[in-house]
């Protein structure tokens, strides 16, 4: 499987820069960010240009995040610039707002929103897929901010990736992640196509932009696809020149493989087509039946778990299999045995189960030669599987 890749592609070396665009001469000059903010040393993320650190505002004790551009190049301060201009024309609750920007000698700061939470890569795993509930949930918020970037502002981000969707759980609704958009380095007005060079992160790069560095909203929407190809494959990311509806195409087949729905393989068509001009548009894409079907309450007592493992499988890790599964359900949660397969024949039984080992017991189960362990419970929607691997095991998601 290919691995997500987290460092981008940014050839700019024929990128034209006009000398009066390379700075802002109405904004006030300061002898140093920090006459204002006490800055954390601790470096929360960097990029082409910047450092995004954490502050805290001298005057009101308010956090935020700052982004701080060297004016190392005339690019950089251009991209700085740019960047400002057109976060300062986005007003959206699923995009990090900016609050103010600071100038001293060297540097451009860019005084952010703080986002309190976890980029949406670090919930990508091969052993532990994505629920398309959850996924839905998250690329609705998405889809909507792009309508809006799209459709009411001409702008295109040029960079939608995972490490640029931040994720930040509530308590009150813990299966309702809040989404945040982050990094608008890239980002370009565009009212039809634009050609520069190639810039973004090549694996969620569309074709076009690709191989001839030419971007429009279209574009957006591949990387879109891309992302959610990677949340619920678990990591793998898709070939820009091979259609993805071709049923053969290597794509399509671990989807199927993955029992991923018909209905997210659907917007999946739909956003990841060659041609930028049968891709779905932001607006269609907030409308589709898949992201439709989220809306449905993700309220819930129990959980499905999916534990794959083969018959050479110790018995002491799928204990630890089993505990892990267990663990991950909470306190007063409860799952319900579905079916057993192993190479020695299948044991069924709708006994529901506290403690995991005891498993180990039911009939037809002998220790290290369990095919599959499958938790179901009818009363949970139909995506809500997580998965749970073993080291000698394949991880193939299962959904009813």
């Amino acid at each position: 499987m290919v691995r997500l890749p987290s460092g981008a592609l940014k050839c700019r070396s024929n990128c034209k820069v006009d000398v009066d665009d390379a700075c802002d001469k109405n904004r006030k000059q300061y002898a140093s960010l920090e006459e204002f903010y006490d800055v954390e040393k601790n470096v929360l993320g960097s990029g082409g240009f910047g450092i995004v650190r954490k502050a805290t505002l001298r005057a009101g004790s308010s956090v935020c995040a700052v982004k701080t551009i060297a004016k190392a190049s005339r690019v950089a301060v251009a991209t700085a610039n740019q960047e400002a201009q057109i976060l300062q024309g986005l007003v959206h609750p699923t995009i990090c707002k900016l609050i103010d920007v600071y100038e001293d000698p060297l540097h451009i700061h860019l005084v952010l929103e703080c986002v309190i939470g976890h980029e949406l890569f670090e919930e990508i795993s091969a052993t532990r897929l994505m629920t398309e509930s959850r996924a839905a949930c998250i690329m609705h918020q998405v889809f909507e901010a792009m309508q809006y970037c799209h459709d009411r502002r001409s702008i295109i981000h040029r960079d939608l990736k995972p490490e640029n969707i931040m994720l930040t759980d509530s308590q009150a609704h813990p299966f309702e992640p809040q989404v945040k958009i982050i990094d608008w380095g890239l980002a370009a007005v565009c009212h039809d196509t634009i050609e520069t060079p190639i810039v973004g992160t090549a694996a969620y790069l569309s074709p076009e932009a690709l191989s001839a560095g030419i971007y429009s909203s279209a574009s957006d929407m591949w990387s879109l696809g891309a992302v959610l190809y990677a949340l619920l494959t678990g990591g793998d990311i898709p070939l820009q020149f091979k259609p993805i509806s071709s049923s053969n195409s290597p794509q399509a087949k671990l989807l199927h493989e993955l029992g991923t729905s018909q209905a997210a393989c659907d917007i999946l068509h739909s956003l990841l087509k060659c041609q930028a001009c049968d891709r779905l548009s932001a607006a269609s894409a907030t409308r589709h039946p898949w992201i439709s079907a989220s809306s449905v309450s993700q309220d819930r007592d129990e959980s499905v778990f999916v534990c794959r493992v083969d018959g050479h499988t110790p018995y002491y890790e799928l204990g630890c299999l089993l505990h892990t599964a267990f663990a991950d359900m909470g306190a007063g949660q409860h799952a319900t045995i579905d079916r057993i397969e192993s190479g020695y024949g299948s044991a069924k039984s709708r006994d529901n189960v506290h403690d995991p080992m005891a498993l180990l017991k039911l009939p037809g189960v002998a220790p290290r030669s369990v095919g599959f362990v499958v938790f179901d419970d009818l009363a949970v929607l139909e995506d809500t599987d997580q998965v749970v691997e073993s080291s000698s095991g394949k991880a193939k998601h299962h959904r009813h």
